[in-house]
């Protein structure tokens, strides 16, 4: 199965407009694939890649990275707050690993045996 990169530029920049909408704080900038900062509101042409991350900012002037994903719009929307917001990205990052790495070793295993069978 493959995905191509438009649909992932699609949901990220859909998810970053829901963050811009729903958000409780002010909407800075975005963070593009290539590193680059582009500021709303900027007329400038943005650059090329998918959004990876919306910078928003509480009435104190502190800044919040967040990334276009489900539990940045829960921050956003107050429904929970930054330390938590970064402590389940770190819990679905490693869920994501060990997934990841669980497939491919079974994979490796499926092959090494069928070799073992047939070879």
């Amino acid at each position: 199965m493959c995905v191509s990169n438009n649909a992932i530029e699609m949901q990220t920049y859909r998810m970053s407009e829901e963050i811009r909408v729903h958000s409780i704080y002010i909407p800075v900038a975005a963070i593009f694939s290539g590193g680059r900062r582009v500021n709303f509101g900027d007329d400038s042409k943005s650059p090329d890649g998918y959004i990876i991350k919306v910078v928003l900012q509480d009435h104190e002037g502190n800044e919040y990275e967040v990334e276009p994903v489900e539990n940045g719009l829960r921050f956003a929307k107050g429904e929970i707050n930054y330390k938590d917001y970064q402590r389940v990205q770190k819990s679905d990052n490693r869920k994501a690993i060990v997934l990841f790495t669980g497939t491919a070793g079974s994979l490796f295993i499926t092959g090494w045996a069928i070799l073992q069978l047939f070879g």
